[in-house]
Order: C-alpha cells, then sequence, then structure tokens
C-alpha cells in the first residue's frame, strides 16, 4: 500500500537543512581558508501537491502549506512557490515549493548550535590561512582537529607554529621548548602535533624523544608463587625487546602506575603493562610480545583524557590486527564508582571525535564533556577494586582469576587502588561483610544518590536510561 503523500512539517524541514549543513560545515570554512568557491547553494524540495491531490483532500494539505510557511518566514529562508486553484472558490493561490540559495549565514538562523560552530570554523579558517598554501585534504583535516579548540588554544597553536617557522628544534624535547604558555606535555597530543605539522608544512618536528622506560608487573600465580622469581620487568625504548619469562596470554596496559604494581598475582599467564598515560600506544613498537597475546585490554582513568588515550591506543592496535578491548572504563563503572570522583576542569571544548571505542564508551565520554554533566567528570581507576576489574575481564572472556595466597600481595580488597578502604574495628580487626550483587547494587546507588543529592541523582540516572550507558 503506498503511503500517503504530505506536506512535511517546518521542523523536518529544519531537520533535513541542518543536517546537510553540519554534514558540510567543513566544506564551507576550507572554502574561506583557501580563498576557494564556496559550495553550491542548497536547496530542497517541499514535495507540494498537485491540483488534483489538493481537490481530494484539501484541509490536510492546505494546514500543513500554512503552518510550514509560517516556518519559512519567521526563518526568513528564500523559497519558491506553485500556483494552485483554492478547491473551494477556484480563486489561485500560491502553495510552497521548494527552499532554493541556502546559505550558512541563512541556515544560522534555525539553530543557534551550528551558528556557534560556522563562526569557531570560520574564525580558524582565517586564524590559519596565512600560513598556506594547503591542499583540500589539509585543510579539512586542520579544521576538524581544531573545531572545538577556543581562542586560546588557537592562539598557542600558532605561537608554536611560529616558534618552528623561526628555530631550528635540534637537540630539544618536546618539554624543553622556550614557548610562553606551554605546557610541558602540550606537544604529547597527537592532534595538537599534527596541526604544528600541517601550519609548518613538515614531515617532522625534528625534536629529540626521550628513551621510554617499560615497566611491566608478572601475574601468573604460579610464577610469582616462587619466591626466587621477579614480580617485575623493564624495558628500554632502543634496547633489544626483553620478553617475559612466560608467553603473555592476556596484556592488561593500565595508564597509572600505581594500578600496575599493585595488580593482583592471580591471572594465569597475564602481565599488566604501565602504558604511562598517552605513551601507550608506542608499546606495540617497543614491545612486539604485546601483539602476540590473545587478549590486549586498555584499563585508565574515566574521564575524557583517559577516554581519548583509550581511543588512541585501540587504534594502534586495530592497526596492527591486536584484538583489544577497554577494562573498567564503562558507564556500569562509572555509575557504581562515582561516589569516589572528582570533579575537574574538562570543559565542553575538549569534546573530540572517538572513532574506535563502543558506541557506550562514546556517550559516556560525550557526557563527561557536557557541561550538563550530573556527576563527577573523573573517576580515577586507582580507586576502581581489583576483584571489579578482575570480574570485567572475566564476563569478557578473559582468563579465569586464580584465588591468590593471602600474603599482602594479592591486591585484593583494602590494598592500594582497591578503592574499598579497610573496615576496622575498636580492636583493629578486620570485619567483613559480604553482600549478594542485588545488595551491592542497592548500597552503590544510595551512596552515590547520599554524595550527588538526590535531585541530581534521578537526573542522572534519567540521562544513564535514555543514552543506554550499560
Amino acid at each position: 500500500m503506498a503511503q500517503e503523500r504530505r506536506y512535511p512539517t517546518f521542523g523536518e524541514v529544519r531537520f533535513s537543512v541542518l543536517r546537510h549543513f553540519e554534514a558540510r560545515r567543513f566544506a564551507y570554512a576550507a572554502a574561506l581558508l583557501r580563498d576557494a568557491e564556496p559550495p553550491e547553494p542548497f536547496g530542497l524540495d517541499l514535495g507540494a501537491p498537485s491540483q488534483r491531490e489538493l481537490d481530494a483532500d484539501p484541509q490536510p494539505w492546505l494546514e500543513a502549506a500554512d503552518e510550514l510557511g509560517r516556518g519559512i518566514a519567521e526563518a526568513r529562508l528564500s523559497h519558491t512557490a506553485v500556483t494552485r486553484a483554492d478547491p473551494a472558490t477556484g480563486t489561485p493561490m500560491e502553495l510552497p515549493a521548494a527552499l532554493v540559495g541556502l546559505t550558512p549565514e541563512d541556515v544560522s538562523r534555525l539553530s543557534g548550535p551550528f551558528s556557534a560552530t560556522m563562526s569557531r570554523l570560520n574564525a580558524h579558517a582565517r586564524a590559519f590561512r596565512p600560513y598556506g598554501p594547503f591542499s583540500a585534504g589539509e585543510t579539512e583535516e586542520l579544521l576538524c582537529l581544531s573545531e572545538c579548540w577556543d581562542r586560546e588554544e588557537v592562539a598557542l597553536l600558532l605561537e608554536v607554529a611560529n616558534w618552528f617557522l623561526a628555530n631550528d628544534p635540534t637537540g630539544l624535547t618536546a618539554r624543553q621548548l622556550p614557548i610562553d604558555g606551554l605546557g610541558s606535555k602540550w606537544l604529547d597530543d597527537r592532534d595538537r602535533r599534527h596541526c604544528v605539522l600541517l601550519l609548518t608544512h613538515r614531515r617532522s618536528l625534528g625534536l629529540s624523544e626521550r628513551e621510554r622506560v617499560w615497566q611491566w608487573r608478572l601475574l601468573d600465580p604460579e610464577w610469582t608463587a616462587d619466591p626466587g622469581h621477579p614480580r617485575f620487568a623493564f624495558a628500554l625504548s632502543g634496547d633489544a625487546p626483553w620478553e617475559p619469562p612466560y608467553e603473555p596470554r592476556t596484556v592488561v596496559v593500565s595508564e597509572n602506575r600505581d594500578s600496575m604494581e599493585a595488580f593482583p598475582l592471580s591471572v594465569p599467564g597475564a602481565v599488566c603493562l604501565w602504558g604511562q598515560g598517552a605513551t601507550a600506544p608506542r608499546a606495540l613498537d617497543d614491545l612486539p610480545w604485546l601483539a602476540a597475546a590473545e587478549r590486549v585490554y586498555y584499563w585508565g582513568d574515566i574521564d575524557a583524557a583517559g577516554l581519548e588515550i583509550a581511543d588512541r591506543f585501540v587504534a594502534a592496535c586495530e592497526a596492527r590486527g591486536v584484538a583489544v578491548r577497554t577494562l573498567a572504563m564503562d558507564g556500569g563503572t562509572y555509575r557504581r564508582f562515582s561516589r569516589f570522583g572528582v570533579d575537574v576542569d574538562e570543559g565542553t571544548h575538549r569534546a573530540a571525535r572517538l572513532n574506535h571505542l563502543s558506541g557506550a564508551d562514546r556517550i559516556l565520554y560525550k557526557r563527561l564533556c557536557s557541561k550538563d554533566c550530573p556527576g563527577p567528570r573523573r573517576v580515577e581507576q586507582e580507586k576502581v577494586p581489583y576483584e571489579w576489574v578482575l570480574s570485567q575481564m572475566a564476563e569478557t572472556g578473559g582468563p579465569a582469576v586464580q584465588q591468590a595466597a593471602d600474603d599482602g600481595t594479592a591486591g585484593t580488597a583494602g590494598t592500594a587502588g582497591s578503592g574499598e578502604p579497610d573496615r576496622r574495628g575498636a580492636t583493629g580487626t578486620t570485619v567483613t561483610v559480604r553482600l549478594s550483587p542485588e545488595q551491592s547494587e542497592l548500597v552503590s546507588d544510595a551512596a552515590r544518590a547520599a554524595s550527588m543529592g538526590v535531585e541530581a541523582y534521578v537526573r542522572a540516572m534519567a540521562l544513564e536510561a535514555a543514552d543506554g550507558w550499560e
């Protein structure tokens, strides 16, 4: 059965127009940057009725045409009309036919956020223009990477580019550059470094790289049961690859050192590598045995920066055909342990495109970057109990965890990084309370509500349910 034709509502028209221009926002800004012709103005057919359709059922068409016409007039959008005879009187009348000649300036009246985005991109285009010429691909890369940056961030980028254009960086590391306002880790960010390369038209910045020192903890209980066996191993990036004493079947790459050093010695055939934050993807080059593991996990802080690092590590693994997934960095972990979270200055401008994480992880990332984030913006990985981490490994097909001997090295509840302090009585003895999973969930939710306030907690729960965090 054919679907009955009708006019679109103005809301549907607005959505179609915004979708078209948002998909082409870089092309419009790129034209400004390269002093090229902008894309052709956009037009949209509105599907006006034929005279026969209007005569057959005039009321819905006329009511829809009136609503559509009011919206077009209020937004001051250029359009064309068709002439039809009024079914009741035969008098000629005009009905909306198509939107024509629309530009980003026209569309900015439809959406404040789109207007702000185009203003920012155009400002970036004007700032980058003196550093050209750029190819079309380079132009869109520059604009895409810097889309969410504010004026101060772009100004610092240009200062760095100007320094490289005027100076020889030979012998300096990224942290030694004598540039006012440049943080020691600023160039550790892959996107910033690539923007500098594009603006300076260089293949490499020519900086000296610090030698990387890799450290990992051997987790196999059979290996660590022998007091003569070392529990840690080290390797320098410039040395011949040093391999663990057993073939690692599971590798956990930890963003932070404390979490690596206290990881439970109870995972057969596994090692936990200190990924050193943003340096983690380089481990694939320095440690060939990492890429040969059956399972690789990345575990870091649940915050914007941690998820960005995870995305880059996952991308590096995928490029080498290595199976990888994040560990204890999902919405469920965030919800359960948000009572340990802290607020940090993670402005909404930092939201980036994470193309390699799961959809649920990207939803969590956007929520943490949002100005309306209902909870803390960071849950540090050191606060997440190892029991939770190990259970997530098991749920995702990881190795069965053996119960380690209680010799103070197992890394179970109460150890550094567990996130669960000991509960001791007046005599100093440890009081252990065992709860079912359902009871634990209730206790966790009650604690979260108490720490956030009931109103914020209810709002957070509603957001999570709508976004499908878990």
